[in-house]
């Protein structure tokens, strides 16, 4: 039988004992620890977790530039991460050639947790880096060698609105940079990117530019130097700039400020021109691929006026319009006034080596003083010159230059030209000139400005004339050289002209003035005439005489009409042929009216002048008249004027007694007489002027003077044998 169970009493609930506490506590202990050291293990992963994700990173963006990279050291500084410290970093070439070295870069990330796919850089300070370049020596070969460092451009993603990766903010503090050829040195730069905007400074030692500031963003940039970029020129000059603007975006585009010329001592023309020069030069690529880049230039000219142009430029062709307004003409020359406007527009074919150049230039009361102009000035008058000159240059170096649709417009007087050089296997030239119709002799006259007839004015005529001309030259075959003027002066008539110009004096008797070649030496004159003691009629003149001046000065005399082109076409040739000047083209006529009427000032103006005063003697005078005004005025040598004082002079005779070798010796003085007066002084002809005496001898013999019995018995060695 077994035994009942007493019914179960029920528990009261238990109270917190200290054993149940030890035990939560053991546990939340444990917990804890291993909290801990999972959080510890995490940090000491951490940093060799960053280290190789931030290396790999370094790697991957160095192959992409085409660089190897060394990194030495990597040190996080912060428990969070986010503070990092990269230690002598360096980049080189394939040849293993450094290209950077940087001592510390420190990179603090954006926040990102234990994400370490999403680390990005927020802010990056770079200190003390170095850029090694080796260009050539130059400041352009720097340049080159910089542009050869910038990689290969990535493909983008085609989709404009795909995110574009945010740029962190960077400084930098202290780089360098060294062309190890010398020709580019910068120190101490320094730059910071923040929010887009870019600024900083950097001091570039070579070229001298000091201290040069920049900012601007990633469209645009805006450099400033404390002194300017110096490039030497030809002749000593060197062009200036002190600023420049750099835009990328919508398209890329440059602009150069406050550019300068400034001109050595040894510059001469345009060079000297620019001097002070000032100018504004933009360009910008074309909106589309393949478009030329688009250029505007300003210019304030240093003396006075403005340029501006505009155009187009590629590598194959330039095309560029420009205006020139306010011009003075005394920049261009100090002995003129007036001012000067031009429009132009130049082309130039690359490829082809082919230019054209075409405007119009305005002179407006132009006023010009020059030496070999006029003895005054001249003016002022209103020009206007205009045509198109293209110029080819072939694969073998010739030259090309041809001159069309020219017009020089003088008062109402416009004159048509045109022309051509060729430079080849041998130089070609070839000019025409014209006028439209018959020129009336008002209008010609009108057009000439004041001052450039001195002698003549005032001058007035009626009648026209016919204005033309032609001039070809070929260095290959001189023989057909061209040299045709046509003025058809047969129905022109001068009605006045300045009263010192007396022709009809000549008849009777006048007085000429003869310059003598000392600065103080008074001029010397002569009373003189058909009416006067001192003249030798033409009858008691040497037949001989006669024919050796004309053998000599002007073997056309007796038909020509005062100017020989056929006289000045074979001085042309001759003077060619030696390559300088050795023979003039003035007539006995020509000579005549500088003797009479003008001064011996070698310019434009006296022969303009020359050539006017030869018509009016033509046209009052026989030839044998003139003949005789030649004899009687014409120079022999110092103070020794006309043939009567000349042969009382050398030979102390008469001029009817006149041997032919006497004769053939005071024919030959006539081109120099006071240069070769040092003859007669010896008493004895070197051996140079007596072969000088002799062919002209010998050419009155050819031309039947002179004959032969007679040229036998000369003899120009014995010349004064019986005073020495």
């Amino acid at each position: 039988m077994s035994a009942s169970r007493p019914p179960r009493r029920p528990r009261r609930p238990t109270a917190w004992t200290p054993t149940v506490w030890t035990r939560l506590a053991r546990a939340g202990a444990l917990l804890l620890t291993l909290l801990s050291a999972l959080t510890i293990l995490a940090w000491v992963l951490y940093g060799p977790l960053t280290e190789r994700l931030a290396r790999d990173k370094l790697q991957g963006l160095a192959a992409r530039l085409g660089y190897g990279l060394a990194l030495g050291r990597f040190v996080p500084e912060d428990l969070r991460g986010r503070h990092l410290r990269l230690e002598d970093l360096r980049l080189h070439d394939a040849d293993e050639l450094l290209i950077a070295e940087i001592p510390q870069i420190r990179v603090t990330l954006k926040p990102h947790g234990f994400n370490l796919g999403a680390i990005r850089p927020q802010r990056v300070a770079i200190d003390k880096p170095t850029l090694h370049i080796q260009g050539d020596g130059t400041l352009k070969g720097a340049l080159r060698a910089l542009e050869a460092l910038k990689p290969a451009p990535r493909a983008t993603a085609t989709d404009p609105e795909a995110p574009r990766r945010e740029i962190p903010e960077i400084h930098i503090r202290g780089g360098r940079l060294i062309d190890h050829a010398g020709g580019l040195q910068l120190r101490e730069g320094d730059l910071t990117y923040k929010a887009g905007r870019i600024e900083g400074s950097v001091q570039i030692t070579q070229p001298k530019l000091g201290r040069c500031r920049f900012e601007g963003d990633l469209s645009g940039l805006a450099i400033a130097c404390d002194e300017a970029l110096r490039y030497p020129l030809p002749g000593g000059a060197i062009a200036v700039a002190r600023a420049l603007e750099i835009q990328r975006r919508p398209v890329f585009s440059a602009r150069l400020r406050d550019l300068h010329i400034e001109v050595g001592a040894k510059a001469r023309g345009l060079l000297a021109l620019l001097s002070g020069l000032s100018a504004d030069i933009a360009a910008r690529r074309g909106a589309e691929e393949g478009e030329p880049w688009v250029i505007d230039l300003s210019l304030k000219l240093p003396a006075g006026g403005e340029v501006e142009a505009h155009g187009t430029a590629d590598r194959r062709r330039v095309a560029l319009s420009a205006e020139i307004v306010g011009f003075p003409l005394s920049a261009a020359y100090a002995g003129a006034e007036g001012e000067a406007n031009t429009t132009l527009s130049l082309e130039l074919d690359l490829p082809q080596r082919r230019a054209r150049l075409e405007g119009v230039t305005r002179l407006s009361q132009a006023t010009i003083t020059h030496p070999s102009l006029a003895e005054g000035p001249v003016g002022p008058l209103d020009l206007r010159l205009g045509g198109r000159v293209e110029a080819q240059i072939s694969q073998g170096g010739g030259v090309r230059v041809t001159i069309s649709e020219g017009m020089l417009k003088a008062g109402d007087l416009p004159l048509h030209f045109e022309g051509r050089f060729e430079k080849g296997a041998h130089v070609e030239v070839e000019a025409k000139l014209r006028a439209d119709g018959d020129v009336p002799a008002a209008t010609l006259l009108s057009a000439l400005p004041p001052g450039l007839l001195p002698h003549l004015q005032p001058i007035t005529a009626r009648g026209k004339l016919r204005i033309a001309g032609h001039v070809k030259i070929d260095m290959s075959n001189l023989k057909d050289t061209i040299l045709d003027v046509d003025l058809n002066l047969r129905r022109l008539e001068i009605q006045r002209i300045n009263e010192a110009i007396d022709l009809e004096a000549l008849r009777h008797e006048f007085t000429t003035t003869f310059e003598m070649p000392g600065e103080d030496e008074p001029p010397l004159t002569r009373v003189t005439g058909p009416e006067t003691e001192r003249w030798v009629p033409l009858e008691e003149i040497p037949p001989l005489l006669q024919e050796a001046i004309i053998a000599q000065e002007d073997g056309g005399f007796y038909k020509h009409k005062g100017v020989s082109l056929f006289h000045l076409r074979g001085s042309l040739i001759r003077n060619l042929e030696r390559g300088h000047f050795v023979r003039g083209g003035s007539t006995l006529t020509m000579q005549l009216a500088k003797n009479l009427f003008l001064t011996r000032t070698k310019t434009l103006s006296r022969k303009l002048e020359e050539l006017i005063l030869t018509w009016l003697l033509e046209e009052a005078f026989e030839k044998d008249e003139l003949m005789a005004l030649y004899v009687n005025v014409v120079e022999f040598g110092p103070d020794v004027f006309g043939i009567k004082e000349a042969a009382a002079y050398y030979f102390n005779k008469l001029p009817h007694d006149l041997t032919p070798t006497e004769i053939a010796f005071l024919v030959r003085l006539l081109p120099g007489p006071r240069a070769f007066h040092k003859e007669f002084e010896r008493k004895q002809l070197s051996k140079g002027w007596i072969k000088r005496v002799d062919r002209l001898l010998k050419l009155l013999v050819k031309r039947g003077h002179l004959s032969e019995e007679e040229y036998a018995e000369a003899d120009p060695g014995a010349l004064w044998a019986d005073q020495r």
